[in-house]
C-alpha cells in the first residue's frame, strides 16, 4: 500500500525562495511556484524545515447545529444545517454560527464558526453554549459562565451588553449544552 505523502500549505516569502531555489538548479523551474510544486511532488524533506511551511491537518465532518446568538438570545434548531470540516486536533462535537456581537471581547465575531464540546456542565469562567428555557431571556446564546453563590452569571464579552442574572428558581432554566472549545474567524 502507497504512503500518501503529505499535503502543505505554502507562503513564502523572498528571502524564504531564495533558500528554496538553492535546492532547484534547473532553470525550467523559473517561477516560484513550478520551483515549490516540484520539491513538494519529489517529496524532498528540506521542504519541511522551510520557514512558513505547514503540513495541512487532517480534518473530520462534524455537524453545524444553526446559529447561536452572541447578544441577545435566539431560538437554537437543533436540526442539522450541514456539516463543517473541523481539524483532528480540535476536540468537538458540533459547531455553531455565531451571530452578534456581544462576545467581540473574546475575539468571537459575527459570522464565526464556534466549535463546541457537548457536556451539561463548565468550569467557572468558561465560555459555553447555553440554552435558556423560558422567561424573556429564552433562546441559546453564547457567553462566559461565572458560578455565584446563589446563581449563575451569563457574561457578555463586550461592554455594550448586559449579564444575565438567573437566581433561585430561575437557575433551573439554564442548561449548558457544550463547552466552547475553538472558533474561526474569516479574515476581514
Amino acid at each position: 500500500m502507497a504512503t500518501e505523502k503529505p499535503r502543505f500549505t505554502i507562503t513564502l516569502d523572498d528571502d524564504t525562495f531564495d533558500r528554496v531555489a538553492q535546492f532547484q538548479a534547473d532553470e525550467e523551474y523559473a517561477t516560484r511556484s513550478k520551483a515549490i510544486q516540484n520539491l513538494v511532488l519529489r517529496g524532498l524533506d528540506c521542504v519541511r524545515d522551510l520557514p512558513n511551511v505547514r503540513p495541512v491537518p487532517g480534518t473530520k465532518s462534524v455537524p453545524r447545529l444553526g446559529a447561536i446568538a452572541c447578544g441577545e438570545p435566539i431560538l437554537a434548531e437543533q436540526n442539522i444545517d450541514g456539516y463543517d470540516q473541523v481539524p483532528n486536533n480540535i476536540k468537538c462535537d458540533f459547531t455553531l454560527l455565531c451571530k452578534g456581537d456581544s462576545m467581540i471581547g473574546a475575539r468571537i465575531y459575527n459570522g464565526d464558526l464556534a466549535y463546541i464540546r457537548a457536556q451539561p456542565s463548565v468550569e467557572n469562567g468558561q465560555i459555553a453554549a447555553v440554552y435558556i428555557d423560558g422567561g424573556e431571556h429564552e433562546g441559546a446564546t453564547l457567553k462566559r459562565v461565572r458560578y455565584v453563590h446563589d446563581g449563575i452569571v451569563l457574561m457578555p464579552e463586550n461592554s455594550d451588553f448586559e449579564p444575565m442574572i438567573f437566581t433561585g428558581d430561575d437557575v433551573e432554566k439554564v442548561h449548558i449544552l457544550g463547552l466552547a472549545t475553538h472558533f474561526t474567524s474569516a479574515i476581514k
